[in-house]
């Protein structure tokens, strides 16, 4: 494997045990316990940010050489469907920044209680995982470079696994509640709906950010080729990220202040 391939590999899998290692119990836990969860949230996403931010630069400087990728943009089908995934899960990211959105979801890792779905989570309880899910099987498909099916695969492997791993947290955590919130909802969209466990209410969901995401994602296509794209990326995958982690938690930690 090239030099420059080897790095990137390293990077992809230094960020995505530490991500998932640090999150789950009872690593979490025992760290938590010492520092307080408030400091351990903090120390967590400095790190993820720290790491996923060396990763995205060693793929900035990486991503127009080395082997090739899969590179299929010129079957036209392909590229459509690659740009439909791509659109699709721009539009569930976006969700998450609405003020029903995951802030006072009931998967937010820092909230005292589960409540009943509502909005979104009666498509997904996962919008944010699924829709970077989906980004990433789009760019996979399309990447002329061999770095760039590692790193968007290292980040679809990450979304697939976040999303179950956060479920068996918080049942743990919370109990029965959780656990028919779980039973109600499902990870991959429409499922509940389909199985009739769930109904969507039109006057729920934000049109306002699912409309937003539609624009959102058109942008990211207009400057994907350029050099704002990494940019674009690093914006998406660690400011959002890193901003959700500390005001969950310091949101968590005003409420049991008062």
């Amino acid at each position: 494997m090239p030099p420059g391939i080897t790095g990137t590999t390293a990077l992809v899998g230094l960020f995505v045990l530490t991500h998932l290692g640090l999150g789950q119990p009872p690593l979490r836990d025992a760290v938590a316990d010492r520092i307080g969860s408030v400091r351990f949230t903090v120390l967590y996403a400095l790190l993820a940010w720290g790491s996923l931010g060396a990763l995205l630069y060693r793929y900035m400087v990486e991503r127009a050489h080395g082997p090739p990728g899969l590179g299929l943009a010129g079957i036209p089908w392909v590229h459509i469907t690659a740009m439909v995934l791509m659109g699709l899960g721009m539009v569930l990211m976006v969700t998450i920044l609405a003020p029903s959105g995951y802030l006072r979801s009931a998967a937010v890792v820092f909230g005292t209680h589960t409540r009943a779905p509502r909005g979104m989570e009666r498509v997904t309880r996962h919008p944010f995982f699924v829709g970077l899910t989906l980004s990433c099987i789009g760019h996979i498909l399309i990447a002329p470079r061999l770095a760039g099916v590692i790193v968007f695969g290292g980040f679809g492997l990450l979304a697939m696994l976040g999303g179950p791993l956060q479920d068996r947290k918080l049942r743990a955590r919370r109990g029965q509640p959780h656990a028919d919130y779980l039973a109600a909802t499902s990870i991959v969209p429409f499922v509940a709906v389909l199985r009739g466990r769930q109904t969507i209410v039109a006057a729920e969901l934000p049109w306002v950010f699912v409309l937003l995401g539609i624009p959102s994602a058109w942008v990211a296509y207009r400057v994907h080729g350029t050099g704002l794209g990494p940019w674009l990326v690093m914006g998406v995958l660690v400011v959002a990220p890193l901003w959700f982690a500390v005001a969950s938690a310091f949101r968590h930690h005003r409420a049991r202040s008062q």
